[in-house]
C-alpha cells in the first residue's frame, strides 16, 4: 500500500536534486496524523506492506514510526543521519515494522558529498549501514557516478566503500 507522509524533501539542499531545481516545497503531514492514517489503513484494507513514497522520511516521522509504528511491514527512503547510526533506534524501527530503507549514499568520497551538499558523512553512512544490518533492516543503496565533483580517484573510493560494506548492503542502484 503506497503512502505519502510528505511532498518534497525536508533537506532540499542536494545540488543534484530535481526537487530543489524545480522549487518543490516541503509539505509534511504531521507525524501524529500519519500514525493515525496508518492505523486506519491497517484496520481497513489490511496491507501486507506499506511503501512510504516520501523523498525522505523526515527525522520526526521516523521517530514517530519507531515509537508508534504501524506494526505492519514498511519501507521507504531515508537520509543517512544520527538516528540511523544509532543501533538502538534501528532496533526500534525494526520493531515498528521497518523491513528496508532506501538510502541515497551517492558517493564514498567525502569531498564529493560535500560538493553535492549531501549533509552526510562517510563515517555516518558506515555506522548506519552497520546498525541497520544488526537490526535486521535491509538496505537499498543509491550511488551516483560521474558527477561534476567526481574524478577517477573519488570513484575508486566509492567502490572501496561499497566493497568494505558489502555485508551490510542488500541492494544497489547505480546511476551514471
Amino acid at each position: 500500500l503506497p503512502y505519502s507522509g510528505s511532498t518534497g524533501c525536508y533537506w532540499n539542499r542536494c545540488t543534484f536534486c530535481p526537487e530543489k531545481a524545480e522549487g518543490t516545497r516541503y509539505l509534511p503531514i504531521p507525524p501524529e496524523r500519519v500514525i493515525s492514517d496508518l492505523n486506519l489503513l491497517k484496520e481497513g484494507p489490511s496491507p501486507v506492506l506499506i511503501h512510504f513514497l516520501d523523498s525522505a522520511v523526515s527525522p520526526s516521522l521516523m521517530e514517530a514510526l519507531s515509537d508508534k509504528g504501524p506494526s505492519v511491514p514498511w519501507y521507504g527512503f531515508a537520509r543517512v543521519g544520527r538516528q540511523l547510526a544509532d543501533p538502538d533506534f534501528c532496533l526500534s524501527l525494526k520493531r515498528s515494522g521497518c523491513v528496508m530503507l532506501q538510502l541515497g549514499i551517492e558517493s564514498g568520497d567525502q569531498t564529493v558529498l560535500d560538493k553535492m551538499e549531501k549533509g552526510t558523512s562517510i563515517k555516518m553512512a558506515s555506522q548506519a549501514l552497520k546498525a541497520l544490518k544488526k537490526a535486521g533492516i535491509a538496505t537499498y543503496v543509491y550511488l551516483i557516478f560521474g558527477t561534476p565533483a567526481e574524478n577517477l580517484k573519488s570513484a575508486k573510493k566509492t567502490l572501496e566503500f561499497i566493497t568494505s560494506h558489502c555485508g551490510s548492503i542488500d541492494f544497489l542502484n547505480l546511476a551514471v
